[in-house]
């Protein structure tokens, strides 16, 4: 999945300053048998968002690709990967 822009707050898109590029993910681990799947909770799309804005110290991302990661052989990973430019609205600038 590709995004123009992606954010997970309320924003003022009027004088956007644009960042640098940053990735947040989301990961829980799984167990998996013939018979049997066992998940220990389920990833968030919201939470990897967040991690990124908080790592670029911004409110949206611009040119936002979003991954899933998944790997299972007995126990395995599920992740969602989120990555973009993290950048800051004029409301954002205000509040700093």
């Amino acid at each position: 999945m590709d995004y123009t822009a992606l954010t997970s707050k309320n924003i003022d898109v009027s004088g956007i300053k644009q960042g640098e590029r940053y990735s947040g993910e989301d990961c829980v681990y799984n167990a998996g048998l013939p018979f049997l799947y066992v998940t220990f909770g389920w990833p968030s799309w919201k939470t990897a968002i967040d991690e990124a804005l908080e790592k670029g110290k911004g409110d949206v991302m611009v040119d936002a690709v979003l991954t899933v990661k998944r790997w299972n052989f007995i126990a395995g990973q599920d992740c969602l990967i989120v990555t973009g430019t993290v950048s800051q609205t004029a409301s954002y600038q205000r509040e700093r």
